[in-house]
Formats: C-alpha cells, structure tokens, sequence
C-alpha cells in the first residue's frame, strides 16, 4: 500500500533516510517558489518499507523526484517499482509533461532500477546524473 506520509511517519522516515549514504537533505524542500513537495510511503504489514519524495511545481510543467529509498529487507520485492509508479501516475495526473529525477553518479544500484525501468541519463551535473522523461 502506497499512501502519503504524515507528522507521525517523518521520525521513522528521517531514519531510514540517514542509512543511506545517497540520500541528501530529507526532505529537502516542502514548498517555495511555486513547487509543493510531499513525501509518499509504501508500507507492507504496517511496516514502512520505502519511501519517495518529490515536487511538483504549480507554476511549470515540471515534476522532480529527489529521493526514492527502499529498506534493504524490502528491496528486490518490486517496492521502488511500485514507488515509481506512483510517482508517474501522481504527476501525468497532475497534468505534468516534464518528468525529473536525480541520481547520484556513484549509486550504480539507482542507474540499475532506472535502467531496468527504461530509462538512461540524458544530462550529466557535477555530482549526479539527471535523467528527464517527456510524456504525452
């Protein structure tokens, strides 16, 4: 099940988020300049196994994911599938055509799920990848 996070769920989730060396300020932005982030869950026997954050700006046709995490008892399941899933679905249905996700360079694991998901870097940054995807 894949429901959005509240107050109650940001302790456990600001944990998780601290094991992993890839994720960066979680979360980072909750809304500034037009763009509203949220953080969603999946959760498998009322335990939370994963978790997305992204931003979805009000003011362009553009969404951003910034984390996808899943707790390594839960990985290999199809958990960050269906997290990126959601992710798709929320912003087609947001009306968004400009999809974004950053990647570090040195987390092979994430460039191998999006791969796997059909998806390659289209921009490189200094420190991370920046993969874009245009949906009609």
């Amino acid at each position: 099940m894949i429901r959005e996070a509240n107050k109650k769920d940001y302790p456990e989730l600001c944990a998780m988020a601290k094991q992993d060396k890839f994720v960066r300020d979680f979360p980072a932005i909750s809304y500034r300049w037009g763009w509203e982030g949220k953080v969603f869950l999946a959760e498998e026997k009322g335990e939370i196994a994963g978790f997305y954050y992204a931003n979805i700006c009000k003011r362009i046709d553009r969404a951003t994911l910034y984390e996808i995490y899943v707790a390594p008892r839960h990985r290999n399941k199809g958990v960050g599938k269906k997290l990126f899933e959601h992710y798709l679905v929320r912003t087609i249905n947001a009306g968004k055509n400009n999809l974004r996700w950053l990647v570090n360079k040195k987390n092979l694991g994430a460039s191998q799920f999006y791969g796997k998901m059909g998806f390659q870097p289209s921009k490189e940054k200094q420190k991370e990848y920046l993969y874009e995807e245009k949906i009609h």
